[in-house]
C-alpha cells in the first residue's frame, strides 16, 4: 500500500488508537503502521492488543502431574540433568538447551523450541525481515540464536 492509501484509510479517524485499528483492519502491519503514524512499535502493539486485534501467546502451564526434581549444583555451577530429561531434549550426545529465567525460576527449552519461537516472534513483530532470521539461523552456529531470545 502506498502512502496515499494509508492516508485515505487513517483520515476519517481523529485518534491515533482509531487509525491503527483502521489501518490493521485494512491488512497493514504493525511495523508498517508504527512507521506511518510515526509511534512506538510497543503502542501499536498494545492498540491492537487491547482492541483483540492480536493475542499475547499464553506461556505453556508445567504439567502438574511432572515430577519434581532436585539437582545437585557443582562447584563450577554445573548442572547433570537426568537422562529422561536430556532425551526428551533430544540432546543424549550432547548438544544445546535454552534457558529463561522467569519469576518462578529457570525455563529449560529444547532447541528447535527456541528457534520456533524466535521465528514466530520475527513473522509477528517484523514480517519483512522475517526471512532474514531464516537466514541467519541457517548460517550462524546454534550459539548465536541465544542472545536473539533475550
Amino acid at each position: 500500500m502506498d502512502r496515499d492509501e494509508l492516508e485515505r484509510i487513517a483520515a476519517p479517524h481523529n485518534s491515533k488508537a482509531a487509525k491503527v485499528r483502521a489501518l490493521n483492519e485494512a491488512g497493514v502491519s504493525t511495523t508498517d503502521i508504527s512507521n506511518f503514524l510515526q509511534i512506538r512499535y510497543q503502542h501499536t502493539y498494545n492498540v491492537l492488543l487491547r482492541a483483540g486485534r492480536i493475542t499475547r501467546p499464553e506461556p505453556k502451564e508445567a504439567d502438574a502431574g511432572a515430577p519434581l526434581l532436585m539437582l545437585e549444583v557443582d562447584a563450577r555451577g554445573a548442572v547433570t540433568l537426568p537422562d529422561e530429561i536430556l532425551r526428551s531434549f533430544n540432546v543424549t550426545d550432547g548438544g544445546r538447551i535454552f534457558c529463561r529465567q522467569t519469576p518462578q525460576g529457570l525455563l529449560l527449552i529444547p532447541h528447535d523450541e527456541a528457534v520456533a519461537e524466535l521465528r514466530r516472534l520475527a513473522a509477528e513483530r517484523m514480517p519483512e525481515h522475517a526471512s532474514l532470521l531464516d537466514v541467519l539461523l541457517g548460517s550462524k552456529p546454534r550459539s548465536s540464536s541465544a542472545e536473539l531470545l533475550g
